[in-house]
């Protein structure tokens, strides 16, 4: 019998483990491949040669390619895909999954050779710079005012720069959104994350949640029993704005309590900046920097709490998946994806307010506040997430054979 061919559509893939995506698409393709029906490719666009290498890793086929050397980014991994649309045609798939989003508006030139299923992971398809400070998104269907004024305001450029930026990536905005509606199925990874996309215009109908890939094991729960250190603290996640990680190193600054240390791991851009602030301030706390998936976990089993303080929708981290799975208690910012997930089981702070959050730290430490994930855990991990992806790729392919 003839396998179902399915075509992993990626920024990068194993090995090349760059955060959480990675790390989800592998799980993903992995966890199909395993079922002797399909077939597994992935075209990943981290290769160093334009020349498609071919790489196999447990039952997945893996075609590596080189990325154009276009800005922005996001425009490069669309147009990449086109320039390299003879490996997707000569693989001929039963269905594409994109994932990571970037590549949804270009994905749909191939409608005529197969569907198109994009996991929704952020929100590029409906923000091109995927967040704004306004969080605009969240609240009402966005117009070419409302991305100009929100771009402008987020960008951190000289004050004409950023009118043409603004105005650059507003014209970008209404392609990228025009063209990845077209897609045949949309798997996001929060309700949060569908719910917004439905607001910006997309087909309710077409919007199926499936929250984040897991382990297998992640239903049992890594942290009961152990013994935890009273006075550290931990955050995990990237060092961008966007996360909040300023927010919680100023909240930090301000706590009664001076014998507590803050251990911060995750890369990005803000890191020099942070290590500057916890410099100039003297604060106790240890910026590790992005370290291998397997050593964070003595952190989430040491620390007596975790700070999330995300300023954004941030669709659906690992990092709560990790909080879940280990089951430390967490503070975390009030926006909708972490009480959709936390749900009552979280001490919750108001976005951005620096002195609510100062105030819940110091009442953890006085252990005057509790938490409990048991209902989050539940909410998570009752479903397995790859067997309910496999069902919609067998419906989305029935439906498309039936309309061609």
């Amino acid at each position: 019998m003839e396998k179902i061919k399915i075509l992993y559509i990626s920024p990068a893939y194993y090995p090349n483990i760059i955060g959480g995506s990675e790390r989800s698409v592998k799980m993903l393709a992995e966890g199909i491949a395993e079922d002797d029906r399909f077939e597994c490719f992935v075209l990943s666009f981290d290769g160093k040669s334009k020349e498609p290498q071919h790489e196999e890793y447990n039952k997945v086929k893996v075609i590596r390619v080189k990325k154009l050397n276009i800005t922005p980014n996001t425009l490069a991994q669309n147009i990449s895909l086109i320039y390299y649309q003879n490996v997707v045609k000569e693989i001929n798939p039963n269905l594409i999954h994109v994932y990571n989003t970037y590549h949804i508006p270009s994905s749909t030139y191939f409608k005529n050779i197969c569907p198109v299923v994009a996991t929704l992971n952020n929100y590029f398809a409906v923000c091109p710079i995927s967040y704004t400070v306004d969080n605009i998104m969240e609240r009402k269907k966005m117009n070419f005012y409302d991305m100009y004024t929100s771009t402008f305001k987020t960008y951190k450029a000289r004050y004409f720069p950023k009118l043409f930026i603004a105005l650059a990536y507003s014209i970008y905005w209404m392609f990228v959104k025009t063209l990845s509606k077209r897609a045949d199925l949309f798997i996001p990874i929060s309700k949060t994350t569908g719910n917004i996309h439905v607001i910006q215009g997309f087909d309710t109908n077409k919007v199926i949640p499936v929250y984040n890939i897991t382990n297998k094991d992640s239903i049992k729960s890594k942290g009961k029993n152990i013994k935890r250190k009273s006075y550290e603290i931990l955050y995990v996640g990237g060092l961008l704005e966007s996360k909040g990680i300023k927010e919680l190193l100023k909240a930090f600054k301000q706590i009664k309590h001076k014998n507590v240390k803050l251990h911060v791991i995750g890369g990005g851009i803000l890191i020099d900046e942070l290590k500057d602030y916890v410099n100039k301030n003297h604060l106790n706390v240890v910026i590790h920097g992005k370290l291998p998936h397997e050593q964070i976990d003595k952190y989430y089993s040491n620390c007596a709490f975790i700070v999330h303080p995300s300023l954004w929708p941030d669709p659906m981290p690992r990092v709560i998946l990790e909080i879940l799975q280990h089951d430390i208690p967490v503070i975390a910012a009030d926006n909708p994806v972490a009480m959709e997930v936390f749900g009552s089981g979280a001490v919750f702070y108001k976005r951005g307010n620096i002195d609510d959050l100062s105030n819940k730290i110091d009442l953890m430490l006085d252990k005057k506040l509790k938490t409990d994930l048991s209902i989050g855990r539940k909410t998570l991990f009752s479903v397995d997430p790859i067997e309910k992806i496999r069902s919609l790729y067998l419906d989305v392919i029935n439906k498309y054979k039936y309309r061609y």
